[in-house]
């Protein structure tokens, strides 16, 4: 629903390209709880904020004007969900396949 809410105000390109920077949103979770990260990890995390605030340009200097910050929070706000739905579905439940291996 917060996808659908940000398209209204953004691009869909740009909505989707926020949204699924879930996983950088993982890395620093795990980081902030004290998870060592690679420097690997963190190099692609960098790299992948870099590109995404190349693509959105949220502060106007593409000649497009600036993005709407409403859009970009409902994007993020998206972006928060699917990183929790990546989290909750990693976790096995029991009975399933994956918790017998």
């Amino acid at each position: 629903m917060l996808y659908f809410a940000a398209v209204q105000r953004l691009p869909v390109a740009v909505a989707l390209l926020i949204q699924y920077s879930a996983p950088v949103l993982i890395v620093v979770l795990g980081w902030l709880q004290g998870t060592p990260v690679r420097l690997v990890v963190v190099a692609g995390a960098a790299a992948s904020v870099l590109g995404v605030v190349l693509v959105v340009d949220p502060f106007g200097g593409g000649g497009n004007g600036a993005m709407d910050a409403v859009g970009v929070a409902l994007a993020l706000a998206a972006a928060v969900c699917l990183a929790g739905y990546y989290l909750i579905s990693a976790v096995p439940t029991p009975g399933s396949l994956r918790s017998r291996w």
